[in-house]
This record gives C-alpha cells, sequence and structure tokens, in this order.
C-alpha cells in the first residue's frame, strides 16, 4: 500500500485596471483596496554534504552497494544577520547487498543534520519567507564492510515577500458628456515633476496617440519636468 498525498497549484496571471479615463464622457470610478504579496528577493545556493555512515553491528556487512537515495526536509527556517537560515536532515536509504546468504539485499535508513545560510538581496527582519530543498545528486564511497561515504549536493532556494495594498477599479460608470473649457487649437504645455503621457492626457481630455502626433520626439516613459509638449484641440461642434 502506497499512501500519497498531493497539492495542486494553479497560477493565473491577472492585470488590474488602477486608473481610467475617456477623452469624451466623465467616468465614475468604484475603486477597492486589495491586499498584495510580491516577490522582494530570491536566491539559489548549492551546498555539499558529506557523511560518513555506519552500519550497526547487528546487521549483515556490505557486499555492495545499490544505491542511496536522499530527501532533504525543512525543521526550520529564520531570517538571521541579514541571510535566510534553513535548517533541516536529509533522509537516507540505502539499499546494498549483503554477504548473508539468506538475506542478501538489505535496506538501512539514515538521517543526517544540515544546517546553511542564504543571501538574498534587500533582506529585512519579519519579513515571509519560503524555502525550497531540491537534490542535484548523491555519491557514495564504501570505505570498509560496515562503512558508507555519502555525498550530497543539495540545493536550496530562499524567497523573501512584502506585502502593500493598492487601489484597484473593480467598476466604471458612464456619466454625461465632457463639455471642453479648452478652446480648440494648439496650446503649449510646459511638463511637471511626476507627469506622465497618462496624466496630462487624461488632465486634458486626449488620448496618449493625440499627443505623440504633435511630439513624436517625447519618451514614452519618463517625461522630464520643463518638457514642452505641443496639444491640439480639434474643434467638437456642439449638436
Amino acid at each position: 500500500m502506497v499512501d500519497l498525498q498531493a497539492t495542486v497549484f494553479e497560477i493565473q496571471e491577472k492585470e488590474w485596471v488602477t486608473d481610467a479615463y475617456s477623452p469624451t464622457v466623465q467616468l465614475e470610478l468604484d475603486r477597492s483596496t486589495v491586499d498584495m504579496v510580491q516577490v522582494a528577493g530570491e536566491n539559489t545556493i548549492q551546498q555539499v554534504i558529506k557523511e560518513s555512515i555506519q552500519l550497526p553491528e547487528d546487521l549483515p556487512k556490505i557486499q555492495k552497494v545499490l544505491v542511496v537515495q536522499a530527501k532533504p526536509i525543512t525543521t526550520d527556517e529564520s531570517i538571521e544577520n541579514g541571510k535566510i537560515l534553513v535548517e533541516g536532515i536529509l533522509e537516507l536509504s540505502v539499499l546494498y547487498l549483503s554477504e548473508d546468504s539468506l538475506e542478501s539485499m538489505q535496506s538501512y535508513p539514515a538521517e543526517v543534520p544540515f544546517r546553511c545560510e542564504v543571501e538574498v538581496a534587500e533582506i529585512q527582519p519579519g519579513m515571509d519567507l519560503e524555502t525550497e530543498l531540491s537534490i542535484d545528486h548523491v555519491s557514495f564511497n564504501v570505505t570498509s564492510l560496515e562503512e558508507i561515504e555519502i555525498t550530497v549536493a543539495l540545493e536550496v532556494t530562499g524567497k523573501t515577500f512584502t506585502h502593500y495594498t493598492k487601489d484597484i477599479v473593480v467598476q466604471i460608470k458612464e456619466l454625461e458628456s465632457i463639455s471642453r473649457d479648452e478652446p480648440f487649437g494648439l496650446k503649449i504645455y510646459f511638463a511637471q515633476a511626476g507627469d506622465s503621457l497618462w496624466n496630462i492626457a487624461k488632465q486634458f481630455h486626449m488620448t496618449v496617440e493625440e499627443i505623440l502626433r504633435f511630439n513624436a520626439e517625447l519618451d514614452r516613459e519618463e517625461i522630464k519636468p520643463g518638457a514642452r509638449i505641443l496639444l491640439y484641440h480639434k474643434y467638437i461642434p456642439v449638436v
């Protein structure tokens, strides 16, 4: 009988709307504050663990080792001295052929404690953390009829997380049409600190594409304070 436990995860990517506007219609935005979690830092290290396993006297002597299996288990994880400290045990299982003709195949379990440190950038005390353990490879050497030297390359991944809140738009309602007070034609606007194409377009009831049509040299990602921006309002007849 095999006792199997499994956990299934589904990764979903979602796009959140944080702001919205229309050049022609006034919008009413219903907002909600949600708690967000993001990975602050991540790093993977490899630690080599060597241990000599001595068989008890009541077990048959080793003739040949067939396989050594290793399973890492985390017993404790914490943040100390700016690093993630991981403590755990390696559960080892040694399958070997013995000199005993009646019971030629033997299995011997052993546990080896380990401790390692993972350096992660911008780590802070109190951060949430997560560690993952995996075995890269296992090798062994039979040093005597009762002793095996085992080498395990253990990969340890440490992650830290930060929590923050974000206002998102959950519903958008269209209200009345926008009445432009600005006269149609060209207008010069000088960019302010913190300006972006989005908020300039929103402020003057335009689209980003309309701004770029007369300002092709502008950087979409960064608007420098004092930049001279031409804004063109076309004539919209009143119906």
